[in-house]
């Protein structure tokens, strides 16, 4: 039997969040999260690859993954309220600004970077990007030219 996991706080129940964590960290190749802060998402995946390790599994191949939305535009302000607009309207009038927030990288491409690197420094082996914009194909260009080469060169800590 493995230690009880000191699991911080969230929208789950301690005890169910605890019996996901054991179970990704000893059947799972990887987890995937969303619109966890990032300290958070350090915390959890270290107790992940913990359970993994107390189970005599090996880490090598474990993935993690973030689900991030994405607005990239130079004036942050407009990236933020472009993004407010539209996971509003794609999901719910009652997704709050302060969720909102939380989940997405937004403004200039060197932010979007910065919340990226964020993530991966703290474990994430995969982000996952999804553009909060009407303007898809545009927002993809900017990625591709102005935020995948500065998240491509980012590297997890050893």
């Amino acid at each position: 039997m493995l230690p009880s996991l000191p699991v911080a706080d969230s929208v789950a129940p301690a005890h169910v969040m605890e019996r996901a964590i054991r179970r990704v960290g000893l059947l799972a190749d990887g987890w995937m999260s969303d619109n966890t802060p990032v300290t958070r998402f350090r915390e959890r995946w270290q107790l992940i690859r913990q359970v993994a390790r107390e189970a005599g599994r090996s880490l090598e191949s474990m993935e993690s993954s973030l689900h991030l939305m994405v607005n990239i535009n130079d004036d942050r302000s407009t990236a933020f309220e472009e993004s407010v607009k539209f996971l509003q309207t794609y999901y719910s009038p009652a997704m709050t600004r302060e969720y909102i927030e939380s989940w997405l990288a937004y403004g200039p491409p060197t932010a979007v970077v910065d919340k990226i690197a964020a993530y991966v420094q703290a474990g994430c082996t995969t982000p996952i990007l999804r553009f909060a914009s009407w303007d898809q194909k545009g927002q993809l260009a900017r990625a591709v030219a102005d935020v995948m080469p500065a998240a491509l060169a980012l590297r997890r800590p050893a």
